[in-house]
């Protein structure tokens, strides 16, 4: 088969830079790149990242470095690590990662079924001239806005070309309490209700196309809808992806992690560069970092 083996027949890493890179890509992926700075932003931006080192420091790094050992000396798995450490009644443990790793995988596949279907839909895309997430194929909502009475018959106010209202009389508007005004809102005295239609309402085509056309959500859980061709081809192709980087081991695992492990740095390399390039960089990293101990 060409594969290394040692001793006991099992199968053994050709080179380094492939063991080295399955535990990088073991140990970042999707939730580096998506979830953690949404954790950040959402649990007080500096202020989490004191909890998260400490838990990184001196839980996660430990345990990772516990469970690489323990793999290496005794070349089990997580079942038969605790035989060879002579504790079989801790055993459980083992067949609790196992199925962990298992439910994990399932909503990880289905991450990645997103991912295939929007690629899909990007390709489609290309052919035909229009993304489905394109800000030009939605119609903008009529909108209430209160503002200053005082400017409520400036001439600019608004964008003529956008129809959004401009920033630079941002603290003349009021909002309630909760929630966005309404044409059936209380307007406090001093200001007027304006109504108006944007001809352009940035990213409302790419949430519409989320959740309309990729999750096509119901109204609840009582209706389950109905069975969605498109995301169920983009499943099966996910499934047959993860089949073809593990169906031979290390010998087809280890070759994948060469392009796996090192994407999620491309990306976040070419995320840190693009978002360093926008207007307000500096102010944005600042709100974004800025601890906030109440929330």
């Amino acid at each position: 088969s060409g594969a290394l083996r040692d001793s006991d027949g099992r199968m053994e890493y050709t080179s380094k830079a492939g063991f080295i890179l399955t535990l990088v890509g073991y140990a970042v992926g999707l939730g580096n790149v998506w979830r953690f700075p949404s954790l950040t932003y959402e649990s007080g931006g500096g202020a989490f990242l004191i909890p998260y080192f400490c838990a990184l420091f001196f839980l996660g790094l430990p345990l990772f470095v516990l469970e690489l050992g323990l793999g290496q000396m005794t070349r089990q798995g997580t079942l038969g690590v605790w035989n060879k450490l002579g504790l079989p009644r801790l055993r459980g443990v083992g067949a609790a990662a196992t199925v962990t790793t298992f439910l994990v995988s399932l909503y990880y596949n289905v991450i990645l079924a997103w991912t295939v279907y929007y690629i899909g839909q990007t390709l489609s895309g290309m052919v035909s001239g229009h993304l489905p997430w394109d800000d030009s194929l939605v119609t903008c909502p009529r909108s209430t806005l209160v503002v200053d009475e005082n400017l409520a018959g400036s001439p600019y106010l608004f964008d003529n070309q956008t129809g959004l209202f401009n920033r630079s009389h941002v603290a003349a508007f009021w909002c309630p309490e909760t929630g966005l005004p309404g044409p059936a809102t209380a307007v406090p005295a001093g200001f007027a209700a304006l109504s108006t239609q944007p001809s352009r309402c940035p990213a409302a085509a790419a949430l519409q196309f989320w959740e309309k056309q990729v999750l096509q959500q119901s109204s609840g859980m009582d209706d389950l809808g109905g069975i969605h061709v498109g995301m169920l081809v983009a499943h099966t192709v996910s499934w047959i992806l993860v089949y073809g980087c593990i169906c031979k081991g290390i010998m087809s695992s280890e070759k994948v992690v060469f392009v796996t492990a090192t994407l999620p740095y491309v990306v976040l390399c070419i995320f840190f560069v693009r978002a360093l390039t926008l207007p307000n960089a500096s102010t944005g990293v600042r709100f974004y970092l800025t601890p906030k101990f109440a929330l």
